[in-house]
């Protein structure tokens, strides 16, 4: 076998395997902070997601929400963007019930608890 095909092949076994780990990825919420701070934060101060009487009240309304606002925003955002800045926003403010996993990565915030 030609050395060059040696290397073809082992440069397409990479991009393959590399192409389905991003597809089936758990959601980030390390990356998701950060696409929501540069990309939302300045419209929506995290005071929004604990008011008392917020509009999303399921994990499906919020992805719902996130995916509305990314294509009004023009973000062109992809799956996991979107499933990214959703378990930042799960995992940090909304909690859904039923909604908890295990943190992929320590998410630390400054918002203000709910007021009881």
């Amino acid at each position: 076998m030609h050395p060059g095909s040696v290397v073809a092949a082992c440069m397409i076994t990479v991009a393959a395997m590399l192409s389905g780990s991003a597809q089936g990825a758990m959601p980030d919420p390390v990356r998701g902070r950060l696409l929501y701070e540069n990309y939302c934060y300045t419209c929506h101060e995290s005071r929004l997601h604990i008011r008392e009487h917020r509009e999303v009240r399921s994990p499906e309304q919020l992805r719902r929400t996130i995916d509305v606002w990314q294509h009004e925003l023009n973000l062109d955002w992809s799956e996991q963007d979107i499933l990214d800045v959703m378990e930042y926003l799960i995992q940090t403010f909304y909690r859904f019930p039923g909604s908890v996993r295990p943190p992929r990565g320590a998410v630390e915030h400054d918002a203000a608890p709910p007021r009881s």
